[in-house]
């Protein structure tokens, strides 16, 4: 049967080393290696302290997006991380510690429109405002999971006119700034395929193979409009490009297992035919954005 998933938790739990906290451990207020012991009983984060220049910023935005008093909560938290790795920058002081915030609500209660604010926050770009110019994996158990939180921004951004996709070959001119989606294309919703990315070190060869092979099963008109026109991308070099932004992007989404692999395969806009062009350098993310987390084993966590 598929096991993949199974074997990529087994490698990231191998790797993860003993310098590096369990989630748990990080929720329980524990310190350490993520060792045995009981840590002490997790309670909410206390108010965000004002004035803060990210926390005032998640503040408006949390107002423009129309969240609730809890949905905006989530915002100003973790923009007061970042302010609070700012003064420490600023101080000459050791960053502070990882944190963790938990998002919780039933069905219908708004956890994908406050990611999808959290992200546009944290991923918007510091030069003009409009965020805080940070790097963001959005990550989840199932493909689906990661699309719902994507076509969100993508959809958001359209109804704004922001500007996005590769810039070739018929790419939509709106959507949220540098977006790299990496998975398998058949497993992808069609709207995301203008940022898609089969796999780190695909090239355009692969992502043609697939799109002929999904394009003669389309389900529906609109379906084979959409693949045709993102073979037309990819036969402009859209690939090329796409894996050159993959280590600088402002957000990237993949499952938890397609994530795991993310930094092998940034590669420079020169595809060079079949052959892989050398890897640029692979920036690390600032925060991570994992949905329907409790379905997740913490190894892929």
């Amino acid at each position: 049967g598929e096991a993949s998933s199974e074997l990529a938790a087994l490698a990231a739990f191998d790797g993860r080393g003993a310098g590096r906290e369990a989630i748990i451990h990080v929720l329980a207020g524990g310190g350490g290696g993520g060792g045995g012991g009981a840590g002490p009983v997790p309670r909410p984060l206390p108010p965000p302290p004002p004035g803060g220049p990210a926390v005032v910023l998640a503040t408006s935005a949390a107002s423009a997006a129309r969240l609730n008093p809890d949905q905006a909560a989530v915002l100003t938290t973790v923009a007061s991380w970042v302010d609070a790795r700012d003064a420490a920058r600023s101080a000459g002081a050791p960053p502070p510690p990882p944190r963790v915030c938990v998002v919780h609500g039933p069905f219908g209660s708004g956890k994908s429109a406050t990611l999808t604010a959290l992200v546009r926050l944290l991923a918007g770009p510091a030069a003009d405002g409009a965020g805080l110019g940070a790097r963001v994996l959005v990550a989840a158990h199932t493909n689906a999971a990661v699309d719902r939180v994507l076509t969100c921004l993508v959809r958001r951004g359209l109804e704004e006119g922001e500007d996005g996709g590769d810039g070739g070959g018929g790419a939509p001119a709106a959507a949220i700034p540098d977006l790299i989606r990496v998975g398998p294309l058949r497993r992808m919703d069609r709207a995301l395929l203008p940022w898609s990315l089969h796999a780190p070190g695909a090239t355009g060869s692969d992502a043609a193979a697939e799109l002929g092979l999904l394009l003669r099963d389309a389900a529906c008109p609109a379906e084979a409009a959409a693949l045709r026109e993102e073979l037309a991308r990819v036969k402009a070099g859209a690939v090329a490009r796409r894996r050159a932004r993959l280590g600088s992007a402002a957000v990237v989404g993949a499952t938890c297992v397609s994530a795991a692999g993310l930094g092998s395969g940034a590669a420079s806009a020169e595809e060079g035919g079949e052959g892989r062009a050398p890897s640029t350098p692979f920036s690390p993310f600032d925060l991570v954005v994992l949905d329907e987390a409790s379905q997740v084993t913490e190894p892929l966590a």
